[in-house]
């Protein structure tokens, strides 16, 4: 803690504080000069005042409000709002609506995901386990959205977006919008015409509405 310095006729002790960290005057400082500590220097920091905790309190409750808020209104919009089909696909991606689950009560518009698909709830009803959304004649309860992910590279890196490149699923039951592209049994085809909702799958024989583009290989290979 001290060192020896030459005055100039002879030699004398100082004290030798130099790269102690700490506190002066509110800031934080570090000593680089020789001598004693200068006065009001502490190695703790100083107790904030009731009015610095009050604000410091304050910002806390704000910031974990906000997340609160942000939160429970991201659970309200993808419940209630109306998006396109590649929103649908994107926020489905992202693991936004609630997974199916039997023995829970769900009301007339409600937006589960089942199976990787997104459904809206038709009928307030009761789930039962032997009765999915995905089961033979579950129009009347679950109307399928969309699928999750998709796309080119055939992972949740492309969400579907109803282009040629990254296509929708088919889902009999979903809506189908005029030209956009749309996968089923291995082959592309393009919507002609809006159908809300569509049963008809896009291989119906005679219907003007569905375009047979080309093989999905095809597809993949010029992509």
């Amino acid at each position: 803690g001290f060192v020896a310095v030459w005055n100039g006729s002879t030699w004398e002790l100082q004290e030798d504080h130099r790269g102690e960290t700490g506190w002066l005057a509110g800031q934080p400082h570090t000593i680089t000069d020789l001598g004693p500590l200068p006065d009001g220097f502490s190695s703790e920091p100083p107790k904030p005042t009731p009015e610095e905790t009050a604000r410091e309190v304050a910002a806390l409750a704000a910031a974990k409000s906000a997340r609160i808020l942000t939160a429970r209104l991201q659970r309200e919009m993808v419940q209630t709002a109306e998006f396109t089909p590649a929103e649908f696909s994107l926020f489905a991606t992202a693991g936004l609506f609630p997974e199916w689950a039997a023995d829970t009560e769900y009301a007339v518009g409600a937006r589960i995901a089942h199976n990787r698909i997104v459904y809206a709830v038709q009928q307030n009803h009761t789930a039962q386990s032997h009765q999915p959304p995905d089961s033979t004649g579950m129009l009347a309860l679950y109307r399928p959205l969309c699928t999750q992910g998709s796309g080119e590279d055939g992972g949740d890196n492309n969400p579907s977006d109803g282009s040629r490149e990254r296509p929708y699923a088919f889902i009999p039951g979903m809506d189908v919008y005029a030209d956009n592209y749309y996968t089923h049994a291995d082959a592309l085809y393009l919507a002609k015409a809006d159908m809300l909702p569509c049963v008809w799958p896009p291989d119906t024989p005679g219907l003007w509405q569905w375009e047979a583009v080309e093989a999905v290989e095809a597809v993949e290979q010029n992509a």
